[in-house]
């Protein structure tokens, strides 16, 4: 098994809750795909809101340091997906662009993710593995 690449990301809430603030809904349609969206939704609590926001924006951005690319030549933040296994464990999904940057290296690999939020910050790291 073989390392493709390691991202990590933190965020500071506030950072998050300010970008929101000055663009509203555009942020949240720019950064979640239409699952992400429907949790996003059903969340009526605004801070936990912006903490929604906040960790998938940080695990997206530590998706594209992994794939060794950041947000460039197409990728876009709605093309990662981040889903959880019935026990709770995160995963992501990858879409478009950044799906083909990940088979053009290998048709096999797992991603290992890890997210933490504490009250000011959220943190994530994706590994993604040849397996």
């Amino acid at each position: 098994m073989k390392i493709i690449g390691i991202g990590i990301d933190l965020v500071e809430i506030n950072r998050i809750k300010n970008i929101f603030q000055h663009f509203k809904k555009r942020f949240v349609y720019k950064i979640l795909t239409r699952y992400e969206l429907s949790i996003y939704k059903k969340n009526k609590n605004k801070d936990k809101k912006i903490k929604i926001l906040a960790k998938y924006f940080s695990v997206k951005e530590a998706a594209v340091k992994a794939l060794n690319t950041g947000f460039t030549n197409g990728i876009f933040f709605n093309q990662i997906e981040l889903l959880h296994y019935k026990t709770g464990k995160p995963r992501l999904k990858f879409y478009s662009k950044a799906l083909k940057i990940i088979k053009n290296i290998t048709n096999n690999y797992y991603i290992h993710i890890s997210i933490s939020d504490e009250i000011n910050y959220t943190c994530a790291i994706v590994i993604i593995e040849k397996i």
